[in-house]
């Protein structure tokens, strides 16, 4: 007889979840409180979806800055070269550009939301648009899921709702309450892959524009020292800084104290001063 499984969170990982266990025989209903599924998808990679790298276990490893062991089983499992081979397989054309980064031929992010419904459907997930307000535990045993003070029984729960990063697609923190209840230790939340508001003012005039082929260096002025460097796009906001050069960034700055941290840009960095000078 199949289990009776509950997904909370119609995103990525809640769909993915979805399609898997449907494989494996459990029946699965996915619970997403968005009218549509995806919302995260949809705006990742400005609208393309950068859906993986084309790389293999040990460089994702390498560069990932915070507690890269904890990826091993699950990458091994099911690596970046198994996700294109999912999406290929299932209709979706995949190509791979600068830095490794793989994107839909399409360039959107909507043809990756709509390969994973599709896919979910065939595996015969059923999607409930429904907000689960509760995990139902008894005698340390999953029971089932409450929608308002509706109980529904489920043999086994997934939860993928998502961090607290971006409360307009619905990832409000709703999975570490969750996840708490059922006795799991949640750690201080900290930012990671986000803008930076910098103490400099940038000008009205610069607002949201796109500089190409900047280099960038970060130093903690409380270590003194560097703690990291790249190259790529960086833009301008009127609070500070952004791009894939930023956020990058940002997820190697440890503490985000005021003023702690000072960012080196160089706007040409194949130049030497002294081409820069005859330039101009």
């Amino acid at each position: 007889m199949a289990r009776k499984t509950a997904v909370i969170g119609g995103g990525a990982a809640g769909m993915m979840a979805g399609i898997f266990g449907a494989y494996a025989g459990d029946d699965i209903t996915v619970f997403e409180k968005n009218q549509k599924i995806g919302r995260k998808i949809y705006i990742t990679g400005k609208g393309r979806c950068n859906l993986t790298n084309n790389c293999d276990i040990k460089t994702v490893i390498e560069n990932t800055p915070v507690n890269a062991r904890f990826l091993y089983s699950a990458l091994n499992r099911f690596s970046p070269s198994d996700t294109m081979t999912f999406f290929e397989s299932n209709g979706l054309a995949l190509k791979t550009e600068r830095g490794n980064r793989v994107f839909p031929v399409s360039d959107r992010a909507a043809d990756v939301v709509d390969t994973l419904l599709r896919v979910s459907r065939q595996a015969g997930c059923k999607i409930i648009n429904k907000a689960v307000s509760d995990i139902v535990v008894e005698d340390n045993c999953i029971k089932g899921i409450k929608i308002q003070n509706e109980f529904l029984k489920f043999d086994k729960v997934i939860v993928a709702c998502g961090g607290k990063s971006y409360s307009l697609t619905g990832s409000t923190g709703d999975g570490y309450k969750f996840a708490e209840k059922v006795g799991h230790r949640i750690v201080p939340l900290k930012p990671s892959l986000v803008p930076l508001e910098t103490v400099e003012k940038i000008p009205s005039e610069c607002d949201k524009l796109l500089l190409k082929n900047v280099s960038l260096n970060v130093f903690d002025t409380h270590a003194n020292k560097k703690i990291y460097t790249d190259f790529g796009e960086l833009q301008l906001m009127k609070y500070g800084v952004s791009g894939a050069v930023i956020l990058s960034a940002s997820s190697h700055m440890r503490e985000m104290q005021s003023g702690r941290y000072r960012l080196d840009i160089d706007l040409k960095p194949a130049l030497s001063e002294e081409k820069l000078e005859k330039v101009q």
